[in-house]
């Protein structure tokens, strides 16, 4: 899928992304299918986190449970 939007906020996303995932060894991760995306351990693979979503109203990630109730 190609870039749409601001390609300087995408490639910066993308920067601090990576310094995350290395900071906390947690990587961003989704099929598209049950459970997308996802937070996956770099090392082993193993899924610790998922149906991830943001919710503008609490602004912040959890799953759809998290925020069940909310509009945003």
């Amino acid at each position: 899928m190609g870039r749409t939007g601001d390609e300087g906020n995408i490639d910066g996303f993308l920067r601090d992304l990576k310094r995350l995932t290395k900071r906390y060894g947690l990587a961003v991760g989704g099929c598209g299918c049950m459970g997308s995306p996802f937070l996956a351990q770099i090392k082993g693979g193993k899924v610790v986190y998922e149906n991830l979503t943001y919710c503008r109203v609490h602004e912040g990630y959890g799953t759809l449970a998290d925020h069940s109730g909310c509009e945003g």
